[in-house]
């Protein structure tokens, strides 16, 4: 059996695995081959991301704030209610193959919990995230809305969501409650309505994300709509939220799926998939061992690619 250790951490791996089974963290380096968030980030995503970290000061507190606070409120938000997900499990491979395709470059911690009402979240600190599923998605969600849904949710980490989507859950408590927590005086009415708009627009990224991975529109239109109720609030209402409403995100999903950068980003999973497939230590089509370098069978004579 061929083995490896991890760069990371040292442990020793099969040499088939995606991620560390220790870290979680991948164990082949990403390159120009992987998905990178640019192929498939929403516009304004991008915009008001850098208008937050504009703010440097208040990033920064805030980073601190969550990345020491992470395990705190895994225990406080969960409690006994939730299970760690085991690696072996049906789950898991749905997580480790979204991170994959993804380019994640570090799984999340996976527990499934009795949540107030059917729903998953990611939290904590961009390098070392928390995933929560609420048990009753798993029995209400087709298979593939599963992979929907925890790809949305891996398209934050890769994103690099966690730390602000966490302060602008913490806006809809009240500015009160946030400054005092950062130890700033006071957080403006402006920066909580741009925090909240960049809310919306990073889950039109997430939604992008999900549907490369799915690659089926109605799919992922389907997981909305069980999340949602097919509720559509007015333009309004949505200001004062962190999600765009369901008839604006269905719009936007039709709208990236007939783009071209919708194209790119599926061809550049394809020709990844490809290239991981000729580098495994055996043969694609006889299944003898092979030097993983190599680009044709010594046994067969057939090509990798």
């Amino acid at each position: 059996m061929l083995e490896f250790a991890c760069r990371f951490c040292g442990v020793f791996n099969r040499f088939e695995r995606l991620f560390c089974i220790s870290c979680r963290r991948r164990l082949v380096p990403l390159t120009v081959y992987d998905l990178s968030v640019d192929d498939f980030a929403y516009p304004g995503d991008v915009d008001n991301m850098h208008a937050l970290e504009g703010s440097r000061i208040f990033t920064g507190l805030a980073r601190r704030f969550i990345s020491g606070k992470r395990d705190e409120m895994l225990r406080r938000w969960l409690g006994d209610r939730a299970r760690l997900v085991e690696q072996s499990s049906k789950l898991y491979e749905i997580v480790k193959r979204c991170g994959w395709i993804l380019g994640v470059e570090r799984l999340p911690e996976v527990y499934v919990a009795g949540l107030p009402e059917p729903n998953a979240f990611t939290f904590g600190d961009d390098d070392n995230a928390v995933l929560v599923i609420d048990y009753r998605m798993l029995e209400l969600l087709t298979e593939d809305e599963v992979t929907a849904l925890v790809a949305h949710e891996l398209t934050h980490v890769k994103s690099r969501h966690l730390i602000y989507h966490t302060l602008a859950e913490l806006m809809l408590r009240g500015v009160d409650i946030v400054a005092p927590i950062l130890g700033v005086g006071v957080v403006t009415a402006s920066l909580r309505m741009l925090l909240l708009a960049w809310h919306r627009d990073s889950e039109v990224t997430a939604d992008r994300g999900a549907l490369l991975v799915v690659q089926k529109p109605d799919v992922l239109k389907g997981l909305l709509a069980k999340l949602t109720g097919a509720a559509d609030g007015g333009k309004v209402e949505e200001l004062f939220k962190t999600h765009p409403n369901f008839r604006s995100r269905v719009e936007k999903i039709n709208e990236f799926y007939k783009s071209p950068e919708y194209i790119r980003a599926v061809n550049k999973i394809r020709r990844r998939e490809e290239l991981n497939q000729a580098l495994a230590p055996l043969c694609r089509f006889c299944k003898e061992p092979k030097p993983v370098e190599a680009f044709f069978c010594p046994s067969c004579g057939r090509s990798q690619l």
